[in-house]
């Protein structure tokens, strides 16, 4: 799957309670992971990790050149 240009994965865990593992890739160094309890959950958290990770970057790009 994609958001704002960056791809995330969902998978479902196989062990008891049946968790759902999210993995966001920024870039080669960069992976952002976690785990929720449904599948749109898992969504709705990789979504917001990417923009966290977006504002992140932005804010250290406008800080350098200030």
């Amino acid at each position: 799957m994609e958001h704002r240009g960056i791809e995330f994965t969902i998978v479902q865990g196989i062990e008891r309670g049946r968790r759902w593992k999210w993995t966001v890739t920024m870039d080669a160094r960069r992976i952002i992971t976690g785990l929720a309890s449904s599948r749109a959950e898992a969504e709705r958290e990789a979504i917001r990790a990417i923009g966290k990770a977006l504002v992140q970057r932005k804010v250290k790009l406008v800080s350098r050149g200030g």
